[in-house]
């Protein structure tokens, strides 16, 4: 008697989206942190989060086809401010990594442009494979262009890590990791948004301020765990946590 197999269910697919803020030097005009924040949308709510873009375009009235980017063409505070409340309302989570360059320009392995964006992209993969194994599901990663940045390097260093023993759940990554342009992907621009709120809150303005607003709207969408400070997790720090526990807004911040 034959006996028919039962139907494998599918997996719930994600896609991830990373983009930048900061640079990756360490001269004494650099930035002080170096950001990457990823954007998770589950594949059956990407149709409505593409549009809900295609809306803030309007809303900020742009032209369509706007390419956003929050260094360039979102600068005001009331800009600024509507668009983060936006992005809090999408159905998406955030997941950040914060390398702080101070304390690594002491560790002669990162010390070194390409080296601190493949550390911080690895660092990145590790939690966004946690949070996507904890949901069942699989991604596949997107990650933006970044000028004057020999890819081969990354994608080398990618083999590597499948080599060697991490704790990237690597079941739970689809395929090889992309590389595109928010000029054709619109969901990458989103993500630069997600860096530019964060950024607002850790790197200080010209009179030594930091800007909260935008973070707090978007705070809930960043990934935590049930248990472990959040950064280790959706707001991991590379670098001593007291760049986001010194910060005037971090008591409040809520479900650390």
């Amino acid at each position: 008697m034959s006996v028919t197999p039962l139907p494998v269910t599918p997996k719930p697919l994600y896609r991830i989206y990373v983009d930048e803020t900061g640079d990756r030097g360490f001269s004494a005009g650099s930035s002080p942190y170096f950001i990457l924040a990823a954007l998770i949308v589950r594949d059956g709510d990407e149709a409505a989060v593409r549009a809900s873009r295609n809306q803030l375009v309007a809303d900020l009235i742009k032209p369509p086809g706007t390419v956003l980017h929050w260094a360039q063409n979102i600068k005001s505070h009331s800009d600024r401010k509507f668009t983060a409340t936006c992005l809090g309302s999408y159905p998406v989570e955030l997941s950040y990594v914060i390398v702080d360059k101070a304390s690594a320009s002491s560790n002669s392995g990162i010390r070194h442009h390409e080296r601190l964006y493949n550390y911080a992209v690895r660092r990145l993969i590790e939690r966004v494979s946690w949070n996507i194994r904890d949901k069942g599901g699989e991604a596949i990663l997107t990650f933006a262009h970044v000028k004057n940045f020999k890819y081969a390097s990354l994608h080398t260093y990618l083999a590597y890590l499948q080599m060697s023993p991490t704790t990237i759940h690597w079941k739970a990554i689809r395929g090889a990791v992309r590389i595109d342009s928010p000029n054709r992907i619109e969901m990458l621009q989103l993500a630069d948004l997600a860096a530019g709120c964060l950024g607002a809150a850790i790197v200080p303005d010209f009179h030594g301020a930091f800007e909260y607003a935008y973070l707090n709207e978007i705070q809930h969408l960043v990934y935590r765990r049930p248990s472990g400070p959040i950064w280790t997790y959706g707001l991991h720090m590379v670098g001593p946590t007291a760049v986001l526990t010194s910060k005037p807004w971090w008591p409040a911040f809520p479900n650390k």
